[in-house]
């Protein structure tokens, strides 16, 4: 870049330019990711209580099942 405008300095402004940008695009992917995790992690406890209230459930019927008595 410094070469096509002829300014000797341009290249070190370039790689400033460069390198600020990159940093700033690093930043906001991972905030993203972050704020992604942060969304995952509320979730999660409540499907956690949900998989333990069918768990249980399903104890609850196979015991009444096997409670039931033969109609011989």
């Amino acid at each position: 870049m410094g070469a096509a405008t002829g300014i000797p300095w341009m290249p070190l402004v370039a790689a400033g330019i460069g390198a600020g940008g990159g940093i700033l695009t690093d930043i906001t992917i991972l905030r993203a990711l972050d704020e992604r995790k942060e969304k995952n992690a509320k979730s999660q406890p409540i499907n956690r209580a949900i998989a333990c209230c069918n768990s249980l459930i399903r104890k609850k019927k196979q015991k009444s099942e096997d409670l039931e008595l033969p109609a011989d």
